[in-house]
Order: structure tokens, then sequence, then C-alpha cells
């Protein structure tokens, strides 16, 4: 029977079984965890020299040796939120740690990369929350790296990603409705850990500058796969799990498991110095919108004087609004009937960039592209009646 030991120094692990051992790099000891899980498809042990996507020891090639590849599976990462729905167990912790630390990886390198330059960067949501949110003993899981940079280090920083083989998902330029983002996506071939690069918070109401001005004064330390990175501190986390809640509303489980967990973890002291800081970004309704979204915390909302009144477009957002629904409203609020035949035409014929991200049958060729733009107005028409509805809830929460 095999077994993997951790080397000493944390770089590579050793398998070993009988009288033969062989080391293997952490990558490849995570990816054999994993299938060991049963969270990545099947893995192959390889003999040869392994291509230029494949991980390499010290990021070197040593001639022909045996190395463990996973094949992945459809959706790896979405599996493991849906682990933690079952009870918990010492293979669901196994799990847990071994997703978190391969995207700890990723976001260590990046983290370091961003060092080597001399840009500054706050680590969001995953570890930060972990640390402070949840116990040693929970397997609580993250799927991807979310960092945030300065506004006049966002150009810089996607140069970094671009040469660490990042590429951005899409541009703003891309989407139909050409709406300002708060982050935007980075994936990297042979990595299934994509990275979300921050120029701001959803929900807040100052300039990004004034976020990064604000959050850049509530940070701690913490060492992540070795690296030493910023994540936010105990006030911001939690004002942050708050502005996710908002964000997503009811129809992400983990994000509400997140809320559940600050709202019964933290004093009334804590929350208030949430709000403060709530208060100095703009974004009190939507920090006040997240508490209300769970029952423990419409106490702490009303303890805090918190306003009931939102703005209908946080209101839309906490309802986890369906496909469309964001797009309707675009449409409705936009002045002018050529600006509105604009925006109609841009939502029917959209970038090709976007029908390629949105939409499979877009992305298996020249032909697949004709087609999903043929099929496009019978989605839109099956999207519009979910979509005038949640409009229609939105409306009636906010009179």
């Amino acid at each position: 029977m095999r077994r993997l030991l951790a080397a000493p120094n944390g770089g590579e692990c050793i398998a070993t079984g009988g009288m033969t051992s062989r080391r293997l790099p952490i990558r490849d000891a995570i990816a054999l965890l994993l299938h060991v899980c049963a969270v990545a498809g099947p893995v192959e042990v390889v003999r040869g020299v392994p291509d230029a996507s494949a991980p390499t020891r010290c990021g070197k090639n040593h001639g022909p040796r045996e190395w463990v590849r996973s094949v992945p599976s459809e959706r790896p990462f979405e599996r493991l939120f849906e682990m933690q729905e079952r009870p918990s167990s010492s293979g669901a912790r196994l799990r847990a740690a071994a997703g978190r630390l391969l995207v700890d990886l990723t976001t260590a390198k990046v983290v370091s990369a961003l060092k080597a330059v001399g840009i500054p960067c706050i680590v969001l949501k995953g570890p930060s929350v972990v640390h402070w949110v949840y116990d040693e003993e929970d397997h609580r899981q993250y799927l991807d790296s979310d960092l945030m940079v300065g506004p006049s280090d966002m150009n810089a920083a996607q140069h970094v990603l671009t040469g660490l083989g990042f590429r951005k998902v899409l541009d703003e330029a891309d989407t139909p409705d050409k709406r300002r983002v708060h982050a935007h996506a980075w994936t990297r071939t042979g990595d299934p850990v994509p990275v979300d690069l921050h120029r701001t918070l959803h929900g807040t109401g100052v300039s990004p500058d004034e976020v990064w001005t604000v959050l850049n004064e509530h940070t701690t330390n913490l060492p992540i796969a070795g690296v030493d990175a910023k994540i936010l501190d105990r006030p911001a986390t939690i004002l942050h799990v708050a502005l996710h809640a908002t964000q997503h509303g009811r129809g992400q489980p983990q994000v509400q498991r997140d809320l559940a967990r600050a709202l019964d973890r933290f004093d009334l002291e804590t929350w208030r110095a949430a709000a403060l800081l709530a208060e100095r970004l703009n974004a009190t309704p939507a920090f006040a919108t997240g508490l209300r979204l769970h029952p423990h915390g419409v106490p702490f909302a009303v303890e805090l004087h918190l306003p009931e009144d939102r703005p209908f477009e946080v209101a839309l957002s906490a309802l986890t609004p369906p496909p469309g629904a964001q797009s309707l409203y675009a449409l409705a609020t936009t002045r002018g009937s050529r600006r509105k035949i604009a925006v109609l035409t841009r939502r029917l014929v959209p970038p090709v960039a976007y029908m390629r991200y949105t939409s499979a049958l877009a992305r298996r060729g020249p032909l697949g592209v004709a087609a999903a733009y043929l099929c496009r107005p019978f989605v839109l028409a099956y999207r519009f009646g979910p979509a005038v509805r949640t409009l229609w809830r939105a409306s009636r929460e906010t009179r």
C-alpha cells in the first residue's frame, strides 16, 4: 500500500510502498489526493518526459521519470462545493484541505510575482473568511483566488498575470451592457484555479481609489502556502461577507453559510465596527440588506439602526436575479429611443467573445457561433418571463 509523506521542505511529497519510493511535486500529490477523494477525474501515472504544460520539480526537466497527472473531471471544484453538504468526515476534511492547498499555491505564486515588481495586494474572501469565520476542524472550501490591487497598479498587475500565463476571460467591452464590474476573472491553461482581480467591492458607493485606501487600513498578515500575504482584518472580512451575501442573494448556499457562521461567531461590537466601515465606503444599504438575508442578522440590523430602505439595484441583486434580469433593467433605465435601440441590438447580437463565453455551442467553431446567434432570440424569449417577475418583486420590495 502506498502512502504520501510530506517532505520537510514542503515542496514535494514522497510516495512510498514496498521497497521503492519516489518523490512527487506537491501539485502532483494534490492531484492524487483529489482523485483518491473522488473529486478529480482519473489519475494517469506516466513514464517519460512531461510536456511543457506538465508540472516539473523546481521548474526543471529531470529526464524520464514517473509523474502523476490528474485527468480533470468536467467540474471538479463544483463537486467540492457539493460535497460540503454531506456530513463531516475525515474524507471531507481531506478534500477541503487538498482543494484549499491547490488554490493557495496559485495565490502564493501570484502574490509573490506582484511583490517582486512592487505591487501591493490584498487577498480577499477564501483565506480571510476561513481564518476569521471558521474553525480548524471545519472543511470550508474555496474555489478561486480573489486578489485586490490599487487602481493605479491595475494595468501593471494585469501584465504580471499575463506574464504568468493567465488571460482575461472576458473584457468589459465584450459584454452586451458594457457595465463596469468589480472584478475580472483570469485563467490559464493547465491550472484549474481562476484568479479574480478586483478593482473594488460589490455594493460600495465610493471610487475604487477610496475603497483601496480604506481597506488597506484594515489588513493583517497571514502566511499562504509559505508566502506572507495581506488579508482583511475581522471587521472588514465580515463586512465583505455581508456584501457578498447581498451580491449573490439566497441562491448561493455557501455564501449563506458564511453569513450564518459570521453572525453566530461575532458579537454586536464587531458588527458595529463593520457597520462603521460600511458607512465609510457608502455601502450601508448593501450591508444592511446582507444582514437581513438571514434571520439571525435581523436583530443586529435593528440594534445597529441600519436603514430598511434600499436602492432598486441592491434589492434586485439580493433576489439572485435570473439571466436577463439585469439587462432588462438596464434597458428600462436607458433614456432615449436611440440608446434603447442600441442596447437592445447589442443584447440580441452581442460580441463573439461573449457568445463563446456563455454558450457551449458557440465554442464549437464558426458554425457553432452562427448557430448560437440563430438561437439567441429564442434564449432571450425563454428568459423574459422569469426576468420580468424578478424585476416586479424587486420593485415591490423597494416601495
